[in-house]
């Protein structure tokens, strides 16, 4: 008897031991995750986002240990609403988060519609550097019901850079994704478009400490135009 439940409980410990490492969930691009690789991603981008992700996408952070509880993250004033005011106040939240990787970190920005924009046209992502600067250049991603858009166009400043991209569908979320060295800060805006404006116009600003979200400073329409909403910032 003492036999058989020896065996049974080394079995048992045996399972554990492979689950641990088990695939967890595969997407349509065949990238496979484990349990902790899933709930990194999750606390990094969103629940979900692993569906969208290529290889490539993953590959990009396998220098880095996958966990979930080594990333910081920080979130918009206007995002921690009571979610009983979401109807009534902000439509959409923006977060910034991090993990560090020796010389450098990565960053990933999170701009999330709770509703959907009555207007839909050119906004505006990007961040402002202090102290710091980029290490590659930013990918962003835009999944909505049109479909996935990767981007990775943008209009580079000495101290940050912008990136203007056209919105459709429902359920709208934007990521932004890059790696910048360590020390200093990056502040982080996202602006939406309250009436339509061209994507030419959109680009007419300067990356400043006074602008919209302390990243967007506006001339010519983009001053009326766009909705002043709070940035994000975090140490690297």
């Amino acid at each position: 008897m003492k036999k058989i439940l020896v065996l049974l409980l080394l079995m048992f410990a045996s399972t554990i031991t492979v689950n641990a490492g088990e695939i967890y969930y595969s997407n349509k691009y065949g990238v496979e995750f484990n349990k902790e690789q899933y709930e990194f991603f999750t606390e990094m981008y969103y629940e979900g986002y692993q569906e969208y992700m290529t290889i490539e996408d993953f590959k990009y952070f396998s220098e880095n240990e996958m966990s979930a509880e080594l990333v910081e993250t920080n979130y918009s004033s206007q995002s921690i609403m009571p979610m009983a005011e979401l109807a009534t106040g902000t439509k959409k939240t923006l977060k910034i988060s991090k993990i560090s990787g020796g010389t450098n970190a990565f960053i990933t920005i999170v701009a999330d519609w709770f509703q959907n924009p009555s207007t839909k046209s050119n906004d505006v992502i990007g961040a402002r550097f202090a102290s710091t600067d980029l290490f590659d250049n930013p990918t962003t991603t835009i999944v909505s019901s049109s479909g996935t858009k990767k981007l990775t166009n943008i209009d580079r400043q000495t101290n940050g850079f912008g990136q203007t991209l056209l919105i459709s569908g429902t359920g709208i979320k934007i990521t932004q994704t890059y790696k910048v060295r360590t020390g200093g800060t990056v502040y982080a805006s996202y602006q939406r478009a309250k009436q339509v404006i061209s994507a030419a116009d959109s680009r007419k600003y300067t990356i400043s400490s006074d602008g919209y979200g302390s990243v967007f400073k506006f001339n010519g329409k983009g001053v009326s135009i766009y909705d002043n909403s709070e940035g994000v910032s975090m140490s690297i």
